[in-house]
């Protein structure tokens, strides 16, 4: 278990995914706030679903001016920054579906949306109402990350042969689509709906966020190892990445976190970044 920030007050830990439940999930993530006042956090887009668990007094959403919680809640794929506040002696379990892993739990694409949605809405039976309770119960993110993993056991499909070829193709290829279609037979057209349909979202946007997850990692680095953001520094971040320009650069920093780089690195202690830290 990797302890990501902790003070008297709040802390965050990235719990690792057991190797058995590689393919489903991406990551479980576990923030508590025992301190008198909120703790504010941006969700850097992961472009995964998340389904959260809140035990306690609630997470607030300044977007929708919503509170939530003591319950779980769903939100669709994340493909843009996500700005939530961890109220007082607050704790929640964040639980991230991998690639295709929302489908084979649910049979279709999941909504790609940051509005929360109740996850029993999404299925026929009180499910997640019932795991709730079971987690409420356990006192550590440990614990109830294992008994999570244990009561959802039954319930996912196996993965498509569809989806294999898939990401096998978007390893090292710029045009995964163009390339199944080529060694199928089938229409660009065909592979494209077949994408959007197991992940919830194009190969296009895919091959995007990739590039710009990529220049994060690569800030990361470059503040873990004290250098200075140089012109120079950029520039080399630039190419290494594989952005045409330094606009380029810039106009992905507004789409995803709705921020500049600039800006972005004066306020990175306020971003949770769960592919990267």
């Amino acid at each position: 278990m990797q302890k990501i920030t902790t003070n008297t007050s709040y802390e965050e830990q990235h719990i690792p995914v057991p190797s058995a439940y590689a393919d489903l999930y991406a990551h479980f993530y576990f923030a508590s706030c025992a301190g008198k006042k909120p703790v504010t956090r941006t969700l850097v887009p992961t472009y995964e679903p998340i389904i959260v668990f809140v035990f306690g007094q609630g997470v607030y959403l300044p977007h929708q001016q919503l509170t939530i919680g003591p319950t779980c809640f769903f939100l669709g794929t994340i493909k843009k920054a996500f700005t939530y506040a961890l109220l007082p002696h607050t704790e929640f379990l964040a639980v991230s579906l991998k690639e295709d892993g929302f489908y084979r739990f649910f049979g279709f694409s999941p909504p790609a949306a940051n509005t929360p949605l109740d996850p029993d809405a999404l299925v026929a039976e009180d499910c997640f109402g019932q795991l709730y309770t079971t987690l409420s119960r356990l006192k550590t993110a440990k614990l109830r990350v294992q008994a999570l993993l244990e009561y959802c056991k039954p319930y996912p499909v196996d993965r498509s042969p569809k989806v294999s070829h898939l990401i096998e193709a978007h390893n090292g290829h710029l045009s995964p689509i163009k390339q199944i279609a080529a060694t199928t037979g089938q229409t660009v057209r065909t592979i494209q709906l077949q994408h959007k349909k197991y992940f919830g979202y194009s190969a296009s946007e895919r091959f995007r966020y990739g590039r710009f997850i990529k220049t994060l990692k690569l800030l990361h680095s470059i503040r873990s190892a004290d250098q200075k953001h140089s012109k120079a520094t950029w520039f080399a971040l630039i190419e290494e990445s594989g952005y045409y320009d330094q606009a380029q650069l810039i106009h992905d920093f507004q789409n995803f976190l709705q921020t500049t780089p600039s800006a972005y690195l004066k306020q990175q202690g306020h971003f949770c970044l769960p592919h990267i830290e």
